[in-house]
């Protein structure tokens, strides 16, 4: 059995390939374990549409994840992420290991903290009609990035769930402050 340190490297290195090939993304740090010092707020973190993104992985092989994978210290940076006035992008990140098909899901910190705060249950199931509303499944698919024509990995297709994640943030932040954004000012993700 592996170390608890080295639980879930193959999925961060997974979603930073993914995350690489993706035009938009711009990579601050992955949290590989190896700085001595203060905590990092997640493993990965970036910007998508100039959105600020927080990622923490983490990786299963049974078909639900203890809400207590998910430190007391990590749920908190990501409930800061996601608060104003950043209003950023704040996931947690789940490798289900199936056997020769894994699956991969991303659920929003609020999603997240709801479920775990509820009384009835200590872990989020992830098989299909037993997954709570709000998790998002992420697919793979191939990506031919421009700057490398060449290339043609299959990897975690990010794309859908940051696109609407962004959508989310906008409309949070016209509903909050209409003088800041109107609808004719907002980009089209």
């Amino acid at each position: 059995m592996s170390k608890p340190a080295n639980r879930g490297k193959r999925f961060r290195d997974e979603l930073m390939k993914s995350l690489r090939m993706l035009r938009v993304w711009r990579h601050c740090f992955d949290n590989t374990g190896h700085v001595q010092g203060p905590k990092r707020p997640g493993d990965l973190m970036g910007t998508w549409w100039g959105h600020s993104v927080l990622l923490e992985a983490k990786e299963t092989h049974t078909p639900s994840i203890p809400f207590s994978r998910v430190e007391p210290h990590q749920v908190r940076h990501l409930e800061r992420q996601a608060m104003p006035p950043s209003n950023g992008i704040a996931l947690v990140a789940i490798r289900w290991c199936v056997p020769r098909q894994p699956r991969c899901f991303l659920v929003p910190v609020d999603i997240w903290t709801g479920l775990a705060a509820g009384l009835d249950r200590k872990s989020l199931p992830l098989p299909d009609g037993k997954r709570p509303e709000g998790v998002l499944e992420v697919f793979r698919s191939r990506v031919r990035p421009e700057e490398e024509p060449g290339l043609n990995e299959l990897v975690w297709d990010l794309r859908p769930v940051l696109d609407l994640m962004v959508m989310l943030c906008l409309a949070k932040t016209r509903t909050a402050r209409p003088e800041i954004l109107s609808e004719e000012d907002a980009p089209n993700a």
